[in-house]
């Protein structure tokens, strides 16, 4: 086969041939998708859970932290604060308390769980990715069925908005002719009935229109890379 006979590898939109499949992971801050996509996945919905639980507990324990310290120095100051008082007025000291001891001993046992789920959340977190890697083609039917129904309803707008301009741009072209004719006299301005979209909104509708075929797009994509990783050209 010559140069010129050598196959061209098909254009990719969405993916690249340049990323090889790494192991799955999630990050502590991540954002997860909808938690009801996966009632049909239940390996997938276990690691989720317990990826959700684990970051939960390990928030709850980092945050109940923070409230233990900043207790701890309210205390500190209030107890300070007293005993000036108390000595400056003659009072009695021994009865005042400072809880702030106690309070940074709750807060660094919150921490010390904080620390331990956070070695479990990054276990959890690759246990997740992995899961998600080889389950997410099984969510695939349900949210393409969620994207050719939205598909339809964007179509169908865009098919209004379309109509409701045309409608619009007749209306205005018959009230300007008019209004020519009131204001200027003359010659009647020729009626155009057939005026279409304006030339900054075309281009976006236009756009718009072609992203609803972008699914077929992203399954061709797929399939290429899926080709090119068994053939390796």
């Amino acid at each position: 086969m010559t140069l010129d006979q050598t196959p061209q590898r098909p254009h990719l939109t969405f993916l690249t041939r340049s990323h090889d499949k790494k192991p799955g992971s999630a990050s502590q801050a991540i954002t997860l998708i909808p938690r009801e996509l996966l009632e049909n996945t239940p390996e997938l919905a276990t690691a989720y859970d317990q990826f959700v639980n684990t970051r939960t507990a390990r928030n709850t324990a980092y945050r109940e932290a923070r409230q233990h310290r900043e207790a701890a120095d309210t205390s500190r100051r209030k107890y300070q604060a007293a005993v000036s008082d108390a000595v400056r007025n003659g009072g009695d000291t021994s009865k005042l308390t400072d809880k702030h001891d106690d309070l940074i001993a709750k807060a660094e046992a919150a921490e010390a769980v904080g620390r331990n789920a956070d070695g479990q959340l990054l276990r959890v977190g690759n246990e997740l990715g992995e899961a998600f890697a080889a389950h997410a083609h099984n969510l695939f039917p349900a949210i393409e069925a969620d994207i050719t129904n939205a598909a339809s309803h964007v179509a169908t707008a865009l098919d209004a908005l379309t109509q409701a301009w045309s409608e619009y741009a007749k209306a205005w072209h018959l009230r300007r002719i008019t209004g020519h004719a009131h204001i200027y006299g003359g010659p009647i301005t020729n009626y155009d009935p057939n005026i279409g979209l304006p030339n900054d909104v075309a281009p976006a509708l236009k756009v718009m229109a072609d992203r609803l075929n972008d699914l077929d797009t992203l399954k061709a994509d797929e399939a290429e890379i899926n080709r090119f990783r068994i053939n390796g050209n």
